[in-house]
């Protein structure tokens, strides 16, 4: 599974609240449509998630090259199990 790639952006119009990717005009297409106002605070979070994933993945990179996944610090250890399965979810892999 693939998503568009980010960054993705917000716009507000007097019906909506769009969610696109940011090297398109939001009058291309949308990757999500938010038809309550009062859900606009999830339109931001689903805007912002490619920038999440790919701090995640980094995240992740980070931690397995500094041996956290050996690690005696079972935090550590749980907070690398963590990311990993939220990147799956992610990428439908979950």
């Amino acid at each position: 599974m693939s998503h568009t790639p980010g960054p993705w952006a917000v716009h507000y119009d007097d019906e909506n609240v769009t969610v696109y990717q940011k090297a398109f005009r939001k009058d291309l297409g949308s990757i999500a449509v938010i038809t309550s106002f009062d859900d606009v605070d999830d339109a931001r979070l689903i805007a912002a998630a490619p920038y999440l994933l790919s701090c995640l993945e980094e995240m992740r990179d980070l931690m397995l090259e500094r041996g956290v996944a050996v690690s005696n610090e079972h935090r550590d250890r749980i907070t690398l199990q963590n990311a990993m399965l939220a990147i799956a979810e992610a990428k439908g892999k979950a």
